[in-house]
């Protein structure tokens, strides 16, 4: 992901920062950082009023978020798989052993975002298991004394509504949203519906030394799909996280992480109504240690336990699958700064993973490293480093496609680029190349899981101009993403060799904003299933226009709309699945 800079619309300049990374030792500037970092900030939000992440982070470059569904949308990072990305709320951890380790898009109302920060490049040893290719840290809004209440409704059969309020340490949001209207599959006319409601509460407080964060997330989601044959799913999740920490003195912070997420999964087909229950407890222990200011450490360890339940809910009602496993991670991490402008990042961890059928330990390292040339106003970045993931408990145990002989994922990236600005950052722009090899990679080959060889290389660019009351934000990435299959070389399935996107932003009057925005993507091959057989198939290549308008009514009062894929588009994402044409949609929101 391109190191990118966050747009401050009172300046229309792009501008350093510091991003918010749990265990990333301590907050530090974007500059500083030697990894590749994308920061999708508040205004950006507010400019798009998305319905769920997804809109958020389909533009981001390298990023590929394929869809079958309105709740079926996976998210890559440089070409590595769903689960090689770590999803994370406020630095908490979200875990799904029920899943494939994804993450669900809807689970949190957009409204209560601060902003998003997408860190890719080989971060498992600060991050976990989980993090083999990248992090996707969503940041929640500080409270803020008041409420807010939104309406948005549109063609498809959509339609939401939130309301949240906040107080001096507390605030709590609850949405709901549905559409309909398409059929998820190409071959089925009927309109399949899809409607999901979340409620999210948090609790922060701080004083003398002393901070926590306490919150919770419920969702509930409902989608119909047509494949194999006409279904129904549900989806609800139950997250609760509490995170204290004190700062001792100048030199030492503790800070302790507990978290449990529980999954459930139900399906009704052909008159069969399978259960698929999923629970992740986990408790980490950090401690900052801070030297000077140019020598940080951050040390710790975690427990964890998932535990997946796969029940048949029809005669006899067996309980098919009853598994779990246990993590033990050690990890150290660090920040160096031997000159003022140039910074070094490293760290290494310890993980073993243990279950009915295995046990596997492994040790995993990083390190990053940024140069900044200031006369030049030039940084120059890098990073290297390797990554690990053990099979999750679906992945193992599910009836239907398990493989217990599935082997540990690894990885060893490297990433090289730099940042160039002038004009007081008017104009920004930067190259990253990354390079990525995934040994035993879990595919699914069409009959269970199994393990292959991926490889990944390619060049990302991206470019800020502020000019006036014009912003102009392009992005290119050019990927080649590779997977032996049957003894041959072949492009990975819905990668796109190449994606692009060109923004321009007007804010004529105070508090309006008009964005159009084109979005390119080459052609993928895929693959399609007649029966259990097979069949290759070649997503052709498109491109998308859209259309974004908002105005801020004094303090209290918003307005929204936005027209997508305005030229009517016929295009495909994942063969045999439908896409929305012409699509538009209108919003308002009231501040109190």
């Amino acid at each position: 992901v391109s190191f990118a800079y966050a747009a401050d619309n009172s300046s229309r300049s792009a501008e350093s920062g510091t991003i918010f990374v749990t265990r990333s030792v301590e907050p530090v500037a974007i500059e500083e950082y030697g990894g590749s970092v994308t920061v999708i900030t508040a205004e950006k939000i507010a400019e798009k009023n998305p319905g769920n992440i997804n809109e958020l982070l389909s533009t981001v470059p390298s990023l590929t978020v394929p869809s079958t569904g309105a709740n079926d949308v996976s998210v890559g990072i440089s070409g590595a798989g769903t689960g090689h990305t770590l999803f994370m709320v406020d630095g908490v951890i979200y875990s799904d052993p029920s899943g494939m380790g994804g993450f669900d898009l809807w689970m949190i109302d957009p409204s209560v975002i601060e902003r998003i920060e997408i860190i890719s490049g080989p971060v498992s040893a600060m991050y976990g298991s989980g993090a083999m290719a990248g992090v996707v840290n969503i940041i929640t809004k500080k409270s803020s004394s008041g409420g807010t209440v939104g309406i948005y409704g549109g063609n498809y059969d959509t339609f939401g509504l939130s309301a949240g309020y906040a107080m001096k340490y507390l605030q709590v949001n609850a949405s709901y949203h549905r559409e309909g209207g398409l059929s998820a599959t190409t071959d089925d006319n009927e309109e399949d519906r899809f409607w999901t409601g979340s409620f999210y509460a948090k609790h922060r407080f701080e004083k003398a030394g002393y901070s926590h964060s306490f919150s919770g997330m419920y969702s509930r989601s409902m989608y119909e799909y047509d494949y194999p044959t006409d279904s129904d799913a549900y989806q609800t999740t139950y997250q609760l996280a509490f995170s204290p920490s004190y700062k001792v003195n100048q030199y030492w912070t503790p800070a302790l992480e507990l978290a449990y997420t529980k999954s459930i999964r139900d399906t009704y087909q052909g008159g069969v109504h399978n259960e698929f229950d999923g629970d992740a407890l986990s408790v980490q222990l950090n401690n900052t240690i801070k030297l000077s200011n140019k020598i940080v450490f951050n040390a710790g360890g975690k427990w964890g336990k998932d535990t997946g339940n796969v029940w048949e809910n029809s005669p006899p009602y067996a309980l098919l699958s009853d598994k779990s496993m246990t993590v033990i991670e050690g990890f150290i991490n660090g920040t160096f700064k031997p000159l003022n402008n140039w910074n070094i990042f490293a760290g290494s961890r310890y993980s073993n993973v243990s279950g009915e059928t295995s046990d596997i330990s492994k040790f995993t390292y990083s390190m990053n490293t940024s140069y900044n040339i200031k006369p030049l106003n030039l940084v120059l970045k890098g990073s290297y480093g390797t990554g690990f993931k053990s099979p999750s408990l679906a992945m193992l145990y599910e009836p239907s496609y398990g493989n217990l002989s599935l082997k540990a994922e690894q990885s060893k990236i490297w990433e090289l680029g730099f940042v160039h600005s002038i004009k007081d950052n008017t104009f920004v722009w930067g190259v990253t190349y990354f390079d990525a090899v995934y040994d035993d990679k879990i595919t699914y080959n069409g009959v269970n899981f199994d393990n292959t060889d991926r490889d990944s290389n390619g060049v990302e660019v991206f470019m800020e101009l502020y000019v006036s009351v014009f912003a102009l934000n392009a992005s290119y990435t050019d990927a080649h993403i590779s997977e032996e299959k049957e003894g041959n070389t072949e492009q990975v399935y819905r990668r796109p060799s190449n994606q692009a996107s060109l923004a321009l932003t007007a804010y004529p009057l105070d508090g309006l904003s008009l964005k159009l925005e084109g979005v390119y993507t080459s052609e993928a091959d895929d693959i399609y299933y007649v029966g259990w057989t097979p069949h290759q198939a070649v997503n052709d290549a498109y491109f998308l226009l859209n259309f974004y308008a908002s105005y801020d009514i004094k303090d209290s009062f918003k307005v929204y709309g936005k027209v997508l894929n305005m030229t009517d588009k016929d295009y495909v994402v994942a063969y045999g699945y439908n896409t929305k044409g012409i699509n538009f949609l209108l919003g308002a929101n009231y501040k109190f």
